[in-house]
């Protein structure tokens, strides 16, 4: 990808979490379908990081509540990013919590991860079974 397309990727994660920011401030109750898509732009977008950031600035705040929605980005990124490490983090993050995203790991590591991430989701796909 080149550096522009990834500049104006960036740029436009940077606008969609202004506009949030600034609906939050408008709304009452937390507003999970727009943080859900932000996660899945910072993803989208190669910023990994900025999404784990985001979703725990979230977290903090009470503004998101964990749930199989909004895990979900976070995991397809750590399996285009072959980051096991996170990914283990997020189904401990999840089990602990009693929120369901087996079927939805062994998707998104089977479908972007490294053999890795395809084991791991192998695995996870039998204990299933």
């Amino acid at each position: 990808m080149s550096a522009e397309k990834l500049r104006e990727q960036a740029a436009a994660r940077d606008h969609e979490i202004s506009q949030y920011r600034a609906l939050e401030h408008v709304l009452e109750e937390p507003a999970p379908r727009p943080a859900i898509a932000l996660l899945g732009a910072c993803v989208d977008a190669g910023e990994l990081d900025a999404a784990f950031e985001l979703f725990e600035e979230l977290r903090a705040s009470g503004r998101i509540r964990v749930q199989a929605g909004a895990l979900v980005p976070l995991l397809r990124g750590c399996a285009v990013h072959n980051d096991v490490r996170r990914a283990r983090t997020l189904l401990e993050l999840a089990s602990s919590l009693g929120v369901e995203v087996r079927s939805a790991a062994v998707r998104e590591f089977a479908r972007h991860g490294n053999s890795e991430m395809v084991s791991m989701a192998a695995a996870m796909h039998r204990s299933a079974v």
